[in-house]
């Protein structure tokens, strides 16, 4: 009997023994949860369109106004530009998406205005007593029936990388062979020799543009398409000034589709047909 005891006795200590030797399950910390700010998004500003500016007297011939007007304006939209013509030139015209400025007489202040924009370029068309420097030149003398073709020599050798501009002009004609000069003399006035950063294969000496393409008097308006081929496809041309006789609207829809800048003489609604 006291053996019987003895034993229950060791039992319950064994027992009470383990049960105290059990530690309690470690308790798994919870973490208070936490907001992240999520980033406000970050707005793109909305990129200006670059602005071109015809500056013309308010007593100007009215057909040589029109003929300024016409011009710039095609090269402007050809250019992705805006167009505004303004009767005189101040400092608060001079806004940051300024591009191009073409001044007639009389002198607004060109040469400090042109300090002022350095991101524009700025052209006195006879204006006397202008230096020209920097991002002002200056055209004199230019009573003569070429001066939009040497405007748009002029303003494509602007707008259009390494001077890749071209010309499609009568053959065997006079006034093409004027035009083409013109033209050229535009080109050079603007950027000298017009070394291009990358010489095209097919050139093996400066300067390289404009080029050109004579189309015969008889040729069909169906082939204008392929004249133009040979300046984009084999002279790389990205800027074509296009003779008003050979501007019909399907080559100007062509050479538009392939991403051709096009200078004419001809206005927006003749254009349009």
């Amino acid at each position: 009997m006291k053996k019987q005891l003895a034993l229950l006795l060791l039992i319950a200590f064994l027992v009470v023994g383990c049960g105290s030797a059990a530690t309690e399950p470690t308790a798994i910390p919870t973490l208070a949860p936490t907001s992240t700010p999520i980033p406000e998004p970050t707005l793109t500003p909305t990129p200006e369109i670059p602005l071109a500016l015809l500056v013309v007297p308010v007593d100007m011939d009215q057909e040589l106004s029109n003929t300024y007007q016409t011009l710039v304006y095609d090269l402007a939209q050809s250019a992705g530009m805006r167009f505004q013509v303004r009767n005189t030139l101040t400092p608060a015209d001079l806004e940051p998406a300024l591009r191009v400025v073409i001044t007639l007489p009389p002198d607004p202040g060109l040469m400090e205005l042109a300090s002022a924009a350095p991101q524009a370029q700025f052209l006195a068309v006879n204006i006397p007593d202008i230096v020209a420097g920097g991002n002002l030149s200056v055209l004199a003398n230019t009573e003569r029936p070429d001066i939009a073709a040497f405007i748009s020599g002029y303003i494509a050798a602007m707008i259009t990388e390494d001077y890749r501009v071209g010309l499609m002009i009568p053959k065997d004609d006079a006034t093409g062979q004027m035009i083409l000069a013109a033209f050229r003399n535009g080109v050079e006035y603007y950027c000298g020799t017009c070394n291009a950063f990358i010489y095209p294969p097919w050139c093996a000496t400066q300067p390289c543009y404009p080029q050109y393409i004579e189309i015969p008097a008889e040729e069909d308006s169906s082939a204008y398409n392929a004249y133009s081929d040979y300046l984009v496809l084999q002279r790389q041309v990205e800027t074509m000034y296009v003779f008003p006789e050979f501007a019909t609207p399907e080559l100007l829809t062509y050479l538009s589709s392939s991403g051709i800048l096009v200078i004419s003489d001809m206005s927006p609604q003749q254009r349009m047909g």
